[in-house]
């Protein structure tokens, strides 16, 4: 194994332990690089594997094309104090799931005055598409 895990200081603790987890997996390959390609940590790096699923490969490729390596997306939060609703949207990141939205959530409300959360609304409406068929608006939800 070239590298040590414990030295990949940039990653966040978490991606830290799921990294040493796939690492200890007798049959797993894995490939970190810095920004300029340079190895950082790699395991099994002369075997060769089947991606998990090609079009995962296709769509990265897409995507940062599309935005480039540098791109960030960006989620929307407010508070309503009278009604102590938090309010949640989401503008694409496809890793906005359940589990980060909560997570996400409980750091909101540590790092800032809200006294109390009553409720979470997770405004979905970035994901609206509008269509046009035949002189009517179809607006459907992705």
């Amino acid at each position: 194994m070239a590298g040590d895990i414990d030295r990949l200081t940039a990653l966040e603790k978490r991606d830290q332990d799921a990294l040493k987890q796939a690492a200890g997996h007798p049959d797993t390959g894995i490939l970190v690089t810095d920004n300029q390609g340079q190895m950082l940590f790699c395991k099994n790096p002369d075997t060769l594997y089947v991606p998990a699923s090609t079009l995962k490969i296709l769509t990265s490729l897409a995507a940062l094309s599309q935005w480039g390596g540098d791109h960030r997306f960006s989620t929307l939060a407010g508070y309503d104090p009278d009604s102590c609703i938090l309010y949640v949207k989401g503008l694409g990141d496809p890793l906005f799931v359940s589990e980060v939205i909560r997570d996400f959530c409980q750091q909101l409300v540590e790092a800032s005055r809200m006294q109390k959360v009553r409720a979470i609304v997770i405004d979905q409406s970035y994901f609206h598409r509008m269509f046009h068929s035949r002189n009517r608006t179809v607006i459907e939800s992705l």
